[in-house]
């Protein structure tokens, strides 16, 4: 199952890549790392950086995509945004985003919904 899962998390994250760069957006990096979780990726669009979550599913059997975006992975994101924006501090201009992708692998197709500046005020 845990395979499953991540095969399709790597679809998802394939797509939406795929997505962004159709939208205008250079990809800055992919699968940011540190000890409080990841970024799914970072793109720039204009002068603004984005970090991206990325969120598939394949049935909504246990919601939508976007509703794993609980308070607990919120707090991760958030720290790990910050972990990153201290490495790179000349960064100014940014927002947190999700993409949350519905796929339907019978016809190979996917629903993607952009969910634009995550709100990390409930964090404080």
């Amino acid at each position: 199952m845990k395979k499953y899962r991540q095969k399709i998390g790597q679809l998802g994250e394939r797509i939406a890549e795929k997505f962004l760069k159709e939208k205008g957006y250079k990809i800055i990096d992919k699968n940011i790392h540190s000890r409080y979780g990841e970024i799914d990726i970072l793109a720039k669009i204009k002068q603004k950086y984005v970090f991206f979550e990325i969120k598939a599913r394949t049935s909504l059997s246990c919601g939508y995509p976007e509703e794993a975006i609980n308070y607990q992975k919120l707090a991760k994101i958030s720290r790990t945004i910050n972990n990153y924006l201290i490495k790179h501090y000349k960064i100014t201009d940014w927002q947190a985003d999700c993409l949350s992708i519905k796929l339907d692998l019978s016809d190979k197709s996917a629903k993607i919904y952009h969910l634009k500046d995550l709100d990390f005020s409930d964090l404080e």
